[in-house]
């Protein structure tokens, strides 16, 4: 696969994946999705900084996981870029603890999830949920985690 996938870390989180871990993961999903060139930047923010682009976004006050912005570039235009991933570690932290997940697992499912809406996957309705979810799960697998939603006791 001929494929760029830059990592940038604006948080003092210590819980953050090393950039190859990340690198691996949106490499796999992309692979496993037809997508054998890509450029993904993936960026690492707090808390603040995610509630902000959330709001200023998606339109929702508060701080989330994951978010995706697709590269949105013209048809005509070649370039491998298909858009920016930018995660929250201090969230993802959260929901593996409230998931019963381990971290590791839950950052790999942020980033298959986030990898997935810029390969144009949703779950806007009940029948792409249902598509997307099936492709996590088999992304998850491949990568040798359990199903992200199998909750555990």
């Amino acid at each position: 696969m001929n494929d760029t996938v830059t990592v940038t870390v604006e948080s003092e989180d210590d819980d953050v994946p090393e950039s190859s871990y990340i690198e691996s993961i949106v490499r796999q999903t992309c692979l496993m999705s037809g997508r054998s060139r890509a450029q993904v930047n993936v960026q690492i923010v707090d808390e603040t900084t995610m509630a902000s682009l959330n709001q200023r976004y998606i339109g929702k006050n508060t701080s989330t996981n994951v978010l995706s912005f697709d590269s949105d570039l013209p048809e005509w235009v070649e370039s491998d870029l298909i858009g920016d991933i930018v995660l929250c570690p201090a969230v993802i932290r959260r929901e593996a603890q409230a998931y019963s997940k381990p971290l590791e697992s839950r950052w790999a499912h942020m980033l298959v999830h986030g990898s997935l809406h810029l390969l144009g996957m949703s779950h806007d309705d009940n029948k792409q949920q249902a598509e997307m979810e099936a492709m996590e799960e088999k992304v998850m697998r491949e990568l040798g985690y359990d199903n992200p939603y199998l909750m555990t006791a």
